[in-house]
């Protein structure tokens, strides 16, 4: 037997038997099935495309298993220990698990807080290997954590220093993403005039590739937002609609919030029967509650230019009316809508009754 018949017989039959192991795994117990995944990374012997296959396979059920136990520590240290074991596996391959896992992290309670200090050492480790790729992005994705945790200084630095080499680059894609969060960070600044810039250079990248519907989605929903802000709010509900129905296909839960905008535009545009017809909708069923009963409650008191009905609302509903945008918008400017007209009654009446004494 040749040396090469010899070495196909031996990646055969190391292939059978990782693909044994991994069939124990998944008819295994839990406990069981960590000790046979782990098994399975460890192997380093293996380096067919198969074998490559399989070793993500567990290393992404271990992670999903560390995930579900919310076990951060520990989730943590496979994200460092695996790098070795998965070295000769190609570059994009190795991005993708490291990606997989990091994302996972953060989906944990208390994940944001240890994926900042990850997310780091990630960083810092693609720089020593040359891994350009994979940096960009984990560094895209801390701009991200630092903006849920509302560190936006922290955000719009690390977005300045991953946009000055990914413009070079003209990774149209990563474009989007950093512009995203971008748009996002500027919004809770209530810097509107750069959130609008940063929003224009989203849909600039975006023309040259395409998007995943999420991102679509996430596009419209800040183009929305936008336009709300600037008090464009027949715009805004179109922006809000085109967000809601490709949420809604991707069964996301941020839908019900694009709804609430959408029903807040309607409100503020004294649209009220169609405040009623949207909430009746086959689409909108599903997200009634407690949010959608303050909101109708307003449309009803501006349906009937009841200063008091409004007032009532804003005292019952208070908690269901903290949004940001609901709040800054909905509140004064349905405030304003109700007792102008009354105001200006007062006004004439005074006029009038100054006229009949002269």
């Amino acid at each position: 037997m040749c040396i090469r018949d010899r070495y196909q017989r031996r990646v055969h039959g190391d292939l059978s038997q990782m693909q044994r192991l991994w069939e124990e795994a998944q008819a295994a117990k839990k406990e069981e099935a960590v000790k046979i995944y782990e098994t399975i990374i460890k192997d380093v012997t293996n380096i067919s495309e198969d074998d490559q296959r399989i070793k993500e396979s567990a290393i992404c059920a271990l992670g999903d298993v560390f995930a579900e136990q919310k076990a951060l520590q520990y989730l943590s240290q496979l994200i460092v220990s695996i790098r070795p074991q998965i070295s000769y596996m190609p570059q994009a391959r190795i991005a993708k698990i490291i990606r997989m896992l990091y994302d996972k992290l953060l989906t944990i309670e208390g994940g944001l807080e240890a994926g900042l200090a990850i997310g780091k050492e990630i960083a810092e480790w693609c720089i020593k290997e040359k891994r350009t790729f994979l940096k960009h992005r984990i560094q895209t994705k801390l701009a991200s954590v630092y903006f849920e945790l509302k560190k936006y200084n922290d955000a719009l630095k690390t977005i300045e220093d991953v946009l000055h080499e990914v413009r070079k680059l003209e990774d149209m894609l990563l474009l989007v993403d950093i512009h995203l969060v971008e748009t996002k960070v500027y919004i809770a600044l209530e810097n509107v005039a750069k959130a609008k810039a940063s929003l224009t250079a989203v849909k600039t990248a975006a023309t040259t590739v395409n998007l995943h519907p999420a991102v679509q989605a996430e596009i419209d929903m800040l183009s929305g937002y936008i336009a709300a802000e600037e008090k464009d709010y027949s715009t805004g509900f179109s922006y809000f609609y085109e967000s809601f129905q490709g949420l809604t296909s991707l069964k996301d839960p941020k839908s019900k919030n694009t709804l609430l905008y959408m029903i807040m535009c309607k409100i503020l545009m004294k649209s009220n029967d169609d405040v009623f017809s949207i909430l009746n909708s086959k689409l909108a069923v599903q997200h009634q509650g407690l949010q959608t009963e303050a909101l109708k409650a307003i449309a009803t008191a501006s349906k009937n230019k009841s200063i008091v009905e409004f007032e009532k609302c804003i005292n019952v509903y208070q908690s269901q009316l903290q949004d940001p945008l609901i709040k800054n918008h909905i509140i004064p400017v349905s405030y304003t809508h109700l007792t102008l007209p009354t105001i200006l009654l007062v006004q004439i009446s005074v006029v009038a009754v100054s006229l009949k004494k002269k």
